[in-house]
Order: C-alpha cells, then structure tokens, then sequence
C-alpha cells in the first residue's frame, strides 16, 4: 500500500525501464560510489515495478543530490529511492544482500568484503538479541499497572475526540490541512499506544523481544491478552502507523477516513482488553 500511495500522484515508470536500468552502471562510476545494489520490484519483477530502489556504499566525495539528479535524469522518473548503506540499520543492509544484486562495484573485491562484514555484523547483532532476550526471560521486570491503565483511560479519550469525526471524507480530509493534521494527529496517538502497551506486556511479563509491530500484536493473541477476534481488528495497525508517520502526504485519504470511522470502537475494545488483563494478573509479582 505504502509504495503505490507513496507515487500516486507520479507517473509510471517509462516502457522501456530494463534498457533505462542497463545503464546504471555507467552513471554509477561517474560518482564517487564504491558499490551499487538494486533490489525491489524493479529486480523482481521489472515489468510491473512500482519504483526503482538502489542502494549504494558512498566513498569521499559523495553527493547525494548530484547522484539522485543523474539517476532520475537517466531512468526518466522520480519514482526512485536511494538507501546508503552506512546509514541504514544492519537488517535493511542483509535483507539488500539477500535480495538484491549487485550492480556495481568499482573494485573487484569490494562486494565481498563490504557483504562479509554485514552479515558478521548480522550475526552478532542476532546473538546479543538472543542472549538479552534469555536474561528477559530469567529475570522478567515488573509490570508497570498503573502505566498500562494509564494507557487505557488515555485511550477513551482519544476514541472520544475521534467521534467528532466519525463523518470525515477523504474529500474534507484532503481539502482542510488543520483537519487532516487532527484527525492523523489523532490516530497516529491511539496507535501508538496499543502499540507501546503491547511492547511494554511482551517484554516485562511475557520476556519477549517482538521484532516488529505486526508481531507485537500477534503476540498479544497468542498469550491470550487479546482475543482472536479483536486481534483480526488490530491487524495491519503496525503498518499503516508507519504510513501515517513516513508518508502520510501520500496516504490515501479515504483510508484515512476509514479508518477514523472504526478507530474509537477498537480503541475502546483494546482499552477494555487491556484494563481486564490487568485485573486479571494483579497476583504478579511487583
């Protein structure tokens, strides 16, 4: 959904992107790069691709606007998106290696040197998240109760101030700035909160380390903190959270207005949820 929403207003990509993406390499060693990857739907599948994802190892001298103006001028579009590697986190970088290609390399070497390095770095990232998750399990912390029903009266309001939008179109949403800042203002703080009440349960009582949102909330269901029905509610929050906080320009804005209509009921049943969870595990330990 992100990507789409991300490019709407954009055009395609031109028909004859593969020839277009032949040619990165040529621009590629006009610049001050030490390795290109491409990844994304332009390698998995050009002919459908929605953009063109590079990522590149800058060396000195690297200017990411003098590169991006070269690549947009070469593939005829905006719809291009550009990770270097040293900034990204050591997991966007293995899933690159894994499914990406290398395009370029200016020294022979350098592809499997930078590419031995991540996935060590992988690695031992890996062990140390297993080893805290264990000393989790050893010596699980306290619940904080009185956060958690913080967290849950803090909910009803929101769902309360969300009411008075039940009504929203995308129309209104798109046409009224202060609107559409309120109303994603509301939703992106009602997310966050089941989202950091869910973090705050795994980790502490549970002693899990949940990698993503959407495993958060699948946690949840699975230690029966919610039920199977409010969790097939609560799915795909993580992502569309991430929507409203990267790209919310983008979003399309009859989802928005969707998703305010059903808001304040499924954060008053998590309140709920969450408020009974609490009630029943006040015999745990402080």
């Amino acid at each position: 959904m992100a990507v789409r929403e991300k490019y709407a207003h954009l055009p395609p990509l031109r028909a004859d992107v593969r020839q277009r993406l032949a040619r990165l390499p040529e621009v590629l060693a006009r610049h001050p790069i030490q390795l290109a990857y491409l990844f994304g739907s332009a390698l998995q599948n050009t002919d459908k691709a929605n953009d063109v994802d590079l990522a590149v190892l800058p060396g000195r001298g690297y200017s990411f606007t003098a590169l991006y103006a070269d690549l947009s001028s070469l593939l005829g579009t905006d719809r291009l998106d550009i990770v270097e590697l040293p900034a990204a986190p050591y997991w966007l970088q293995e899933a690159i290696l894994r499914t990406g290609r290398c395009i370029f390399a200016r020294e022979p070497r350098a592809a499997a040197q930078y590419e031995a390095g991540v996935l060590n770095l992988c690695v031992e990232m890996r062990t140390q998240l297993r080893q805290y998750a264990l000393e989790a399990l050893r010596k699980p912390m306290a619940v904080d109760r009185e956060f958690l029903l913080q967290t849950a009266l803090t909910l009803r309001r929101v769902a309360e101030e969300l009411d008075k939008y039940a009504h929203v179109s995308g129309d209104a949403l798109a046409t009224n700035l202060s609107l559409r800042w309120t109303v994603g203002g509301g939703l992106l703080a009602g997310i966050s909160l089941i989202l950091q009440a869910a973090q705050h349960i795994l980790t502490r009582h549970f002693g899990e380390v949940p990698e993503t949102y959407e495993d958060s909330l699948a946690a949840l269901r699975e230690r029966a903190v919610i039920s199977a029905a409010l969790y097939r509610r609560l799915r795909g929050m993580g992502g569309f959270r991430n929507v409203l906080v990267h790209e919310y320009l983008q979003v399309d804005l009859n989802r928005v207005a969707q998703y305010t209509r059903r808001a304040p009921a499924l954060f008053r049943d998590f309140a709920e949820a969450l408020v009974e969870w609490v009630e029943n595990n006040r015999s745990s330990p402080d």
